[in-house]
């Protein structure tokens, strides 16, 4: 070999040499950890990410099998290192829960994906934030899907722009009688028996939060045709770029039928209320004429008391006069003659002195009964 021959070898070595040495940089560099392997799984290099990733050193990785790195064995049962899969040159992606020694458990996704030469190179990403988070973001979504379906009353997820139903909870189901894939399938006119009130306030809806929107009542329509009240209480929001609703519907029948029996009751009792002042005041009306007439009656019979007490002091007096100018001068006429007898008398005067007596006496019994038969005249005897 000639010196030019010489000299040109060494530099393609050296360029080699350097280019090995660029690549081995940038990979240990890299935040990602690099894995080579040949087609049989035994590992044939690794950078550092990888020796962090696995908590292993690098002499502790080349050479083993991948299967026999500190994988996790459900992660080796549920994504198996198949690199028949690899042969087409494809890439294929894996989850894998690493069980680093003394060290948390980190979970990685792996892209693996085999070169022209037959080697298998495998990059592995620590993902274990974002599983976290994607845990906690389904734990929470499962949450809410619990409280979703739990609540009472009916829950619609609802597209402003068009009314449509994105989603809905088992109470709906219930409430309306429809499947949730019928639900899904409607818009909210489609359940309103005032479908022009419906869509008016869904296009007034805001395009962000504005507080809640509350309808004492609307009229809602069941799958069987039947119509009945309800109470909605709404709130909008912007929802994965779209300005949605959700709306929690109140079923209010029975508390409109009690609102309703109650405004009945009210009514009744204010017509009773009505009539009774009515009836009070016709009542007072005729009690006051009642006692108007009373008093007339009172004042009337008062004058004929008057009347009668002078009446029957006339009559006293007049009975009086009557006994003192007739009666009473015919029995002392009468007293005085018999009081005479007791003298000594002729006989024949005597005589005459009793009939004249016995005369007044008749007079007076005369006098007697005319006065009996003014006083009673039905009386006979």
């Amino acid at each position: 070999m000639g010196m030019d021959q010489q000299f040109n070898a060494c530099a393609d070595s050296s360029e080699k040499l350097s280019n090995e040495k660029l690549f081995r940089a940038l990979v240990d560099l890299a935040g990602d950890g690099t894995m080579v392997s040949n087609r049989q799984g035994i590992v044939l290099d690794v950078n550092a990410a990888m020796c962090n990733l696995l908590g292993l050193a690098r002499d502790q990785i080349v050479g083993r099998h991948i299967t026999k790195l500190p994988f996790s064995p459900d992660s080796l049962v549920k994504n198996p290192f198949r690199f028949d899969n690899l042969e087409n040159g494809n890439t294929v992606v894996a989850e894998c829960e690493i069980l680093r020694p003394n060290a948390s458990p980190v979970t990685v996704e792996m892209r693996a994906r085999m070169v022209p030469n037959g080697s298998v190179h495998c990059i592995s990403r620590d993902i274990t934030v974002r599983k976290y988070e994607e845990y906690a973001l389904r734990a929470s979504e499962e949450r809410y899907r619990q409280l979703f379906e739990l609540e009472s009353d009916a829950i619609f997820l609802i597209d402003n722009e068009v009314g449509q139903i994105l989603e809905t909870n088992t109470a709906a189901t219930s409430l309306y009688g429809f499947s949730r894939d019928e639900l899904v399938s409607m818009r909210n006119v489609d359940l309103s028996a005032e479908p022009e009130e419906t869509q008016r306030a869904t296009l007034g809806a805001p395009k962000v939060t504005a507080g809640i929107i509350y309808i004492p009542i609307r009229y809602h329509r069941k799958a069987d045709g039947s119509v009945f009240p309800i109470e909605i209480t709404a709130r909008a929001f912007m929802h994965a770029g779209r300005s949605v609703h959700i709306a929690a519907i109140r079923d209010i029948t029975e508390r409109k039928r009690v609102e309703d029996e109650l405004r009945k009751r009210e009514e009744h009792l204010r017509e009773l209320t009505s009539t009774l002042e009515n009836r009070v005041l016709e009542r007072t009306h005729q009690l006051k004429a009642a006692n108007a007439s009373l008093m007339q009656t009172v004042r009337q019979l008062r004058k004929l008391s008057v009347d009668l007490s002078k009446a029957e002091e006339g009559e006293r007096k007049r009975l009086a006069l009557l006994l003192h100018d007739h009666l009473q001068p015919f029995l002392a006429a009468a007293t005085l003659k018999v009081s005479m007898l007791s003298e000594p008398m002729p006989t024949e005067e005597r005589t005459l002195m009793v009939q004249a007596a016995l005369d007044l006496i008749q007079d007076a019994i005369n006098a007697s009964r005319a006065l009996t038969m003014e006083l009673y005249p039905s009386v006979k005897e």
